[in-house]
C-alpha cells in the first residue's frame, strides 16, 4: 500500500509536484531577473543614445566650429579624417572631398552613433589664423595658451577673448581637440605667436612658429604625440 495524505496524494506524487513547482518558480525568478536586467540595460542604452543624438545634432547644426571633445565625439580615423562623398545625378556628379567623420563615445559599441559633416571652417581675414590643437598622445594633458604682444585670441564667432592674450586652462584627453583663432593686430612676430603652458605649473611647454603649421588658407593643424608637436604633413606620414 502507498502512503497517502489527507488529500489522497501519494508521497511520490507530492515530491514530484514540489519538484515541478520548484523548477517553475526558479525559472520564473530567473526569467524575471533577466528581464529586469535587460530592461535596465536597454534603458541605459536608450539614455546614452538620446544624449549622443542630441550632441550630434547640435554639432552638425552649429553655425560655426565647436570642440568635439566637449560633446563626447571622436574622429572616425586618425590623420586628416577627411572623406569623399559622391552624389550621382543623371548626367553629372556632385563631389565633396572635404567631409569629416565623427562617432560618439559610448559604453556600448552596438549603440554607437556616427555621422559625416562638411569640414568646419571659420571665415578668416588676411591677418587671422585658426588653430586646431590635437592631443594624439596616449595620455591626458592640461594646458593653457598665451600669445605675445601684437596678437589676440578670438573664438569661432570672431569675437576677441577676454582677456585677449590668454586662454582658460583646459584638460586634453586623448583624442581631444582645441580650436581657437589668433589675430595679428599690430604686425607681431608670428614665429613666436603661440606659447603653450603646463596648466599645473604655469611653465612654458613650447613656443610654436605658426607659419610652420599653417597651410595656404592659414589653418594651423597641430598634433601633440607625447614627445613633441607635429605639423599636418608629419602626422599624416606617421598615420
Amino acid at each position: 500500500m502507498k502512503n497517502k495524505n489527507k488529500k489522497g496524494f501519494t508521497l511520490v506524487e507530492v515530491i514530484i509536484a514540489m519538484a515541478v513547482f520548484g523548477i517553475v518558480t526558479t525559472g520564473f525568478v530567473t526569467a524575471a531577473t533577466y528581464c529586469y536586467r535587460a530592461q535596465t540595460k536597454a534603458n541605459r542604452n536608450l539614455k546614452e543614445t538620446n544624449q549622443q543624438t542630441t550632441n550630434l545634432e547640435h554639432f552638425s547644426n552649429y553655425s560655426s566650429v565647436i570642440d568635439p571633445g566637449e560633446y563626447n565625439l571622436e574622429f572616425m580615423e586618425t590623420g586628416t579624417n577627411l572623406w569623399t562623398m559622391v552624389y550621382n545625378f543623371p548626367g553629372y556628379d556632385i563631389k565633396n572631398d572635404k567631409v569629416s567623420g565623427y562617432i560618439s563615445q559610448t559604453s556600448d559599441e552596438v549603440f554607437q552613433l556616427g555621422f559625416f559633416s562638411p569640414i568646419e571652417r571659420v571665415s578668416l581675414d588676411a591677418n587671422e589664423y585658426w588653430i586646431n590643437m590635437n592631443n594624439v598622445s596616449t595620455s591626458q594633458t592640461a594646458w593653457y595658451f598665451t600669445t605675445v604682444s601684437g596678437f589676440v585670441f578670438f573664438n569661432n564667432q570672431k569675437d576677441q577673448l577676454n582677456p585677449p592674450s590668454q586662454t582658460e586652462s583646459r584638460i586634453f584627453d586623448t583624442g581631444a581637440v582645441k580650436k581657437i583663432g589668433i589675430r595679428d593686430v599690430s604686425g607681431g612676430d608670428l614665429s613666436q605667436a603661440l606659447e603653450i603652458h603646463d596648466a599645473n605649473t604655469g611653465d612654458v611647454v613650447a613656443v610654436l612658429d605658426l607659419t610652420t603649421y599653417a597651410d595656404s588658407e592659414r589653418y594651423c593643424n597641430i598634433y601633440y604625440d607625447g614627445s613633441g608637436f607635429l605639423t599636418q604633413e608629419e602626422y599624416d606620414a606617421r598615420s
